[in-house]
């Protein structure tokens, strides 16, 4: 017959590793329990504005060439690049 002293260290080894698959089996079943919160995009941090201009409104309804004069401040200047320039529309 075996000793108390033999048992106890083994029945403790056995009790321990009972007990961890019964957390790892806890843990799966919460998990596929839980539903996931809905995906939410962030909008992405943007600099503050520190220049802002508005376009003169004319007397014309419809679009019109952009040129110096729908420029509102007279210390602003409009400057078209590319061979498109002529192109653009306000």
């Amino acid at each position: 017959m075996q000793s108390i002293k033999s048992i106890f260290p083994m029945s403790l080894a056995i009790g321990a590793l009972l007990m961890s698959s019964f957390n790892l089996v806890a843990e799966e079943s919460s998990a596929v329990l839980k539903p996931k919160a809905p995906y939410v995009p962030v909008a992405p941090l943007l600099p503050p504005t520190f220049l802002s201009e508005s376009w003169k409104q004319p007397p014309v309804l419809g679009q019109r060439p952009a040129s110096q004069d729908a420029v509102s401040s007279s210390k602003l200047e409009l400057g078209l690049y590319g061979k498109d320039a002529k192109n653009i529309q306000l």
